[in-house]
């Protein structure tokens, strides 16, 4: 497993290689900022006894991501996807720094597709805009732990509030009234990552289905190839302790939007699974 001093260290480095700064130059003067995450293996899924698993699709397995990637330091704002797309879809217009919500996997895709046209050429070559793997979010949000949260602790409560749980994340027990908070609010994972579990929940890229044993499935895994149910990561600002684990899977059809549901933008190597199907 990459430890996370081993990530940091050579975060530069990475992007350096890709000649891409990982700063992403929106229109009207936004930007959006991303880590680059070096390949590497982990175990991912839900140790056997961990507290909060509700379902029997966490299996624990060994995945190797064999490419670089780059992920948003942060889910995508509001003013982010405005600038972009030209409206703001989101039941909470907060604006500025809130996540954008209400946004679906199609929708999330055609903002990704938008910033593919607009960096044509200037990207690494190989890579394109895209939601992030499922393995490679988790990935990410792991940042070299194996815990059910990403400080290194586990969850104290399922259903109650969770002390360890409010460092990192907004949930039903510490939101605002008016629903999620601004982004970046909390503290980071040791990748630099906020907001990975908790203030909105996150579409990747995969189609849902259970995890395979089979070795092959293990390097670079892409998910189901049948199904229009996507996996949906992270929990929100809305969800008990136990939505809010590294490992937990949520699933949503394609065309689904609701006020806790956003995305986050990552940059990955270009092998067909970027695309709209």
């Amino acid at each position: 497993m990459i430890e996370a001093h081993q990530q940091q260290n050579t975060a530069k480095k990475c992007i350096e290689s890709a000649g891409f700064n990982g700063v992403v130059a929106l229109p009207r003067s936004a930007t959006l900022e991303m880590v680059c995450i070096r390949a590497g293996s982990f175990w991912m899924g839900s140790p056997s006894g961990e507290t909060g698993v509700m379902r029997l699709d966490e299996t624990r397995h060994y995945v190797t991501l064999s490419k670089d990637f780059m992920i948003g330091k942060y889910p995508v704002t509001q003013s982010q996807y405005e600038a972009v797309m030209g409206t703001n879809p989101s039941a909470f217009k907060t604006g500025g720094n809130h996540p954008v919500e209400c946004v679906s996997w199609k929708d999330a895709m055609r903002f990704c597709a938008r910033l593919n046209v607009r960096f044509a050429g200037i990207l690494p070559a190989g890579y394109r805009f895209s939601l992030p793997l499922e393995a490679q979010w988790e990935y990410a949000c792991r940042a070299g732990s194996e815990s059910a949260l990403y400080n290194g602790k586990e969850l104290t409560s399922e259903e109650g509030k969770c002390l360890n749980l409010d460092e990192i994340a907004w949930y039903v027990h510490n939101h605002s009234s008016d629903g999620h908070m601004e982004v970046g609010l909390k503290q980071p994972n040791d990748w630099g990552l906020y907001d990975m579990l908790g203030n909105i929940h996150e579409w990747v890229f995969d189609r849902y289905g259970h995890y395979s044993a089979d070795k092959h499935e293990t390097l670079d895994p892409k998910g189901s190839l049948n199904g229009r149910e996507r996996v949906v990561r992270g929990g929100s600002w809305k969800s008990p302790p136990w939505r809010c684990r590294a490992a937990r899977r949520g699933i949503d059809e394609e065309s689904y939007r609701l006020n806790g549901l956003g995305f986050r933008l990552a940059l990955i190597a270009d092998t067909g699974s970027g695309k709209t199907e």
